[in-house]
């Protein structure tokens, strides 16, 4: 399956520099928080169901990930 947009928000993020990117699965709503900023939700039917992988389809150039950590709450 493709990537969904369940939202949009314009954040700055500098080139070379690392954030916090804190990413909430609860049921069908999916929440992401940049560096401690607003909340954004959003919900569909495709996020409540068994996974075998995870990804993070990004714009721009590029992106690296670092601790990245899944726990379940």
């Amino acid at each position: 399956d493709r990537p969904v947009a369940l939202g949009r928000q314009g954040v700055a993020l500098g080139g070379g520099q690392w954030h916090r990117v804190t990413v909430t699965v609860r049921g069908r709503v999916l929440s992401a928080q940049v560096d401690g900023g607003p909340v954004l939700s959003g919900e569909h039917e495709g996020i409540d169901v068994d996974k075998v992988d995870v990804g993070f389809p990004v714009t721009g150039d590029s992106a690296s990930f670092d601790d990245l950590r899944v726990t379940r709450i």
